[in-house]
């Protein structure tokens, strides 16, 4: 009996090991993208065959990229190996354990790897690439390795962390923004230093820096792998900030990559591209806040319909620059928009302009009038840039006011306590850029009339914004006027009368009628405390547009001037011709002030939208980021001496006798591009 109890009990054990081995599944990958010269080796077979897409790889398959070959590799769903040009690589293990984990190994034996792996996936996915120096493991993160043909190996974690482990047993982390490089000849890695202290010497690393991010750009546009949008915004966001925080002077043209991939028709990102846009403007600009300028640009001119965004997310990070985001963002979209084939219409190019300014103002609020000046003299140099360049006519006057009019009501409604200086900023750099235009062209001066009707329109236009800011808008708008360089008595008499008078006429027409003389009453005194001279014409524009009692009107100013009632109204009596030209332009500014704040509104909509997502896209790259190493760490000693670096050819590697760790200062990496010697 005793023999047959042991004869059953081992049956029971090999039937128990047998159906453990029998869950673990084994599975194949796929060959989602091929370009160029790649061949396949299969397991059990001796000749090579050329990759196609949709090939399936089981384990044990091998491979090789030629010199212009590039292929990605789907292992299991959310794990996309991308082998670079002139690289080795084999599928060590691919499968799925009894507990529904999925399994890949990718032995890296020569050349560049680029790893995108789903954060949404790395309780399920467990990934590694080994190299002849060790094991490099991840679950949902970015890395890029060279392993050079003399056996150098260099890694690079360009999203998240990664796990290192050598053939020795030691193990340590390789967080975001950091690269960790062994030497031929060497048993364990160099301590792990932050990218941006390497790249900017080391050609080789800033080829891997570069690598990932042409690698995630193309994996987005094309919907590789299908990833997920929110596990791409994480991604695109870490790869972009560890780019530009390496490489801070092509922090534009990594954002430009990554902004114009997500934005293609293509992405699983389409859908929320303002927030991802928003998200990766975001990194790029906080890693690189000496770029902030450039990088909006370029984010604008890879996706100019996310203009808005970009400009809320650029300005939110580097809130110093609003004003510098919000010219070049606008320059970027009016331009872009040309260069597409689609000339937009004075009005679209000003809502345009407004909606860029009000998102700028609304992260920037301390900014306001910089930023509403900036975006005005961009439209206006556009405008006359391409009027010259395609032999057009000029803007108008009157089409330049009612733009700098939309811009200034747009901007105020994103900054109220702001309306004053915004409505003087932006009247002073209309009428002075006209001034410095008919100078530097010969063209003739701007009139006194036209003058009026920018300055009666702009203040008209945020008055209606901000109507509680009225008689401060109006004052401040006719300092403006009356300091600039042309100014004379005459003008700024017009440019006083008609400002009031608009003004004026704006808020009495909303007043109740019990307020409406003590609206238009502290409106004349506001305009002539700036403007004692023009008393009698700013008395007489406002009587005769509001129609309220002169005696009201005159008291008012008497006491704003230090007259007495009756020498303020013989003034008023005695300028009826200023008066009625100020009452004429004030009608015209008016009807220019209301077609402006109907697109000031609509702009402002258009800001409110773009900003949410640039909110939500800018929530996301911080989020995304918090981890990511940008800055090398302050010395605490003097670094040891730097042993050489040697460059041995490819065929006969020399023999190195290393230190147990040995120390290579970082900007002396010998990291050669793949297929290179080490």
């Amino acid at each position: 009996m005793k023999p047959l109890r042991l004869l059953i009990a081992a049956i029971i054990a090999v039937s128990f090991v047998a159906m453990g081995l029998a869950q673990v599944t084994n599975r194949d990958g796929t060959l989602l993208s091929v370009k160029g010269t790649v061949m396949v080796k299969l397991p059990g077979v001796t000749e090579a065959i050329p990759a196609t897409e949709g090939m399936k790889i089981p384990e044990g398959t091998e491979i090789i990229t030629g010199e212009d070959g590039r292929v990605h590799l789907e292992a299991h769903d959310g794990i996309i190996a991308t082998a670079e040009k002139n690289t080795t690589v084999e599928m060590e293990q691919l499968n799925v354990d009894a507990d529904g984990k999925r399994n890949a190994t990718i032995n890296l034996k020569s050349g560049n790897l680029v790893s995108t792996l789903d954060p949404a996936k790395r309780n399920v996915n467990r990934y590694s690439v080994r190299t002849p120096k060790g094991v490099a493991a991840a679950r949902g993160t970015g890395l890029s390795i060279s392993v050079t043909t003399a056996g150098g190996v260099t890694m690079a974690a360009t999203a998240d962390t990664f796990t290192f482990t050598s053939p020795t047993g030691g193990s340590f982390s390789v967080q975001a923004g950091m690269v960790s490089y062994t030497p031929p000849g060497a048993t364990e890695p160099q301590p792990a230093v932050p990218l941006s202290s390497v790249a900017a010497t080391n050609p080789a690393v800033a080829e891997l820096v570069q690598n990932a991010v042409t690698t995630l750009a193309e994996v987005v546009q094309n919907n590789v792998g299908n990833l997920p949008a929110e596990s791409v915004t994480n991604l695109a966001s870490q790869t972009t900030a560890v780019a530009s925080a390496a490489m801070p002077e092509q922090a534009a043209g990594f954002t430009s990559q990554i902004v114009a991939a997500a934005n293609a028709p293509t992405a699983s990102t389409a859908n929320v591209a303002a927030q991802v846009t928003a998200a990766v403007t975001t990194a790029a600009v906080t890693a690189a806040p000496a770029q902030a300028t450039q990088v909006a640009s370029a984010a604008t001119t890879a996706a100019p319909t996310q203009a808005v965004a970009v400009a809320s997310a650029a300005a939110s990070a580097a809130p110093a620059q609003a004003a510098q985001v919000a010219s070049a963002v606008t320059q970027a979209a009016i331009t872009q928009t040309a260069a597409g084939g689609a000339q937009q219409t004075a009005q679209q190019t000003a809502q345009t302009a407004a909606a860029v300014a009000a998102a700028v103002t609304s992260a920037a609020p301390t900014q306001a009038a910089q930023v509403a000046s900036a975006v005005t003299q961009t439209v206006i140099t556009q405008a006359q840039a391409t009027a010259t360049a395609t032999g057009g006519a000029q803007a108008t006057a009157q089409s330049t006011a009612q733009t700098a009019a939309t811009v200034a009501a747009a901007v105020a409604t994103a900054a109220p306590t702001q309306s004053a200086a915004v409505a003087a900023a932006v009247t002073q750099t209309v009428v002075t850029s006209a001034t410095t235009t008919a100078t530097a062209t010969g063209g003739a001066q701007a009139t006194s009339q036209s003058t009026a009707q920018t300055a009666a329109t702009v203040a008209a236009a945020v008055a209606t914004a901000q109507p509680t800011q009225a008689a401060a808008v109006a004052a401040s708008v006719t300092q403006a006027v009356a300091t600039t360089t042309n100014a004379t008595q005459a003008s700024t008499n017009v440019a006083a009368a008609a400002v009031a008078a608009a003004v004026t006429r704006t808020v009495t027409q909303t007043a109740a009628p019990n307020q409406a003389a003590t609206q238009a009453a502290a409106v004349a005194a506001a305009v002539t405390t700036v403007a004692p001279t023009s008393a009698g014409a700013v008395t007489a524009a406002v009587q005769q547009t509001t129609g309220v009692a002169g005696g009201v009107i005159a008291q008012a100013v008497a006491g704003a001037t230090g007259q007495t009632t009756g020498a303020v109204q013989q003034a008023a009596n005695q300028s009826t011709q200023v008066a009625n030209e100020a009452t004429q332009t004030a009608t015209a500014a008016t009807t220019q002030a209301t077609a402006a704040t109907t697109q000031a509104t609509a702009a402002i909509t258009q800001a409110t939208t773009a900003t949410t997502a640039a909110t939500a896209g800018a929530q996301q790259a911080t989020t995304a980021v918090q981890n990511v190493v940008t800055q090398p760490p302050p010395p605490t000693t003097p670094p040891p001496a730097t042993p050489p670096v040697e460059t041995p050819p490819a065929e006969t590697p020399p023999t190195e006798t290393p230190p147990t760790t040995p120390v290579v200062d970082p900007g002396q990496i010998p990291v050669s591009p793949a297929g290179g010697q080490g």
